[in-house]
């Protein structure tokens, strides 16, 4: 999925708001699974609010 993103971002030089959005986002939540993973693998409970 990252790869067609970023696929398509090369092929168009001109990258739309939306899609540096969707870039943003796909990040963010890929950053707080690694994070949530890392957390609860060392025995700590996740608490999302």
């Amino acid at each position: 999925m990252i790869m067609k993103v970023l696929k398509r971002t090369v092929s168009c030089p001109v990258i739309s708001e939306r899609d540096l959005y969707g870039v943003k986002i796909l990040m963010f939540r890929l950053t707080e699974y690694h994070l949530g993973a890392a957390l609860i693998r060392h025995g700590d409970s996740v608490i999302i609010t």
